[in-house]
């Protein structure tokens, strides 16, 4: 019976430490481990200005200029808030005809301007020389062209 029960501590011990290599294993690979958020931490959107919609907050909601269905105005709003970034090597050919997005947080700093290549799922900030891979959304939903041609 004693035998019986070490071989059980043995394997319940063994079944952990591999559980526990797994999941660090998993973290090491895992993409999102060293990606970025793309808002500041702690960071809310005031408002978004592209060339075909302006989206403000007003209040606890989000109004829009064209007026969008409230359903499609939170969705884009929590891509936004959602974006995650992986920084990647500038693209070769680098690409051509960003979309460009000003992005107003509500701590009141300067806008952020934001390119994003929705074709590619790449985005770059004006006046950074860093390119970056959206992970958590594609460019078409940071620019509420879900289902068109982006």
């Amino acid at each position: 019976m004693a035998k019986r029960r070490t071989w059980n501590n043995v394997l319940i011990l063994a079944l952990s430490l591999f559980g526990m290599l797994m999941l660090y294993v998993s973290n090491l690979i895992s993409p999102n481990s060293s990606s970025y958020p793309l808002l500041p931490e702690g960071a809310g959107i005031e408002a978004l200005v592209m060339q075909e919609l302006v989206v403000r907050r007003d209040g606890g909601h989000w109004r829009s200029v064209p007026a969008v269905d409230d359903a499609q105005l939170q969705a884009l709003m929590a891509h936004w808030r959602e974006a995650r970034l992986l920084p990647v090597a500038e693209p070769v050919p680098a690409p051509m005809q960003p979309v460009q997005v000003d992005l107003y947080l509500d701590d009141g700093s300067a806008p952020i301007t934001v390119l994003i290549y929705p074709r590619y799922g790449y985005l770059k900030l004006l006046g950074q020389p860093q390119w970056w891979k959206l992970l958590s959304a594609e460019g078409a939903q940071l620019l509420n062209r879900e289902g068109k041609d982006a």
